[in-house]
């Protein structure tokens, strides 16, 4: 995240990282990150914490090293924003249910 100049030796990182995303995402990513973490750098901890709001806030004053959730239009310039992947919805019906016939 923060590129440093010369290569960095994940081996001998030291370092924990705080991560605020949804539940959901930690139930999904969550342990394959720790596995990954712990196999590459294992001086390195992952510390997952809540997403309750769309506040960027504690980005910017370095509480969070990382945040996970839709990209709005609200970031200022200073938060750099990646996209990971695209959700796709799909909605279940019961037959007969009124929004059927919608």
């Amino acid at each position: 995240m923060l590129r440093p100049a010369r290569k960095l030796n994940l081996k001998r990182l030291v370092r924990g990282f705080t991560l605020r995303t949804s539940e959901g995402f930690v139930e999904n990513f969550g342990p394959a990150l720790i596995a990954r973490a712990g196999a590459d750098a294992p001086g390195v901890r992952l510390r997952f914490v809540q997403k309750l709001d769309k506040d960027s806030a504690l980005l910017r004053d370095g509480s969070v090293d990382l945040e996970t959730g839709v990209v709005g239009t609200a970031m200022g310039p200073e938060v750099r924003t990646q996209g990971l992947f695209r959700d796709r919805f799909i909605g279940v019906l019961r037959k007969g249910h009124p929004l059927v016939k919608a």
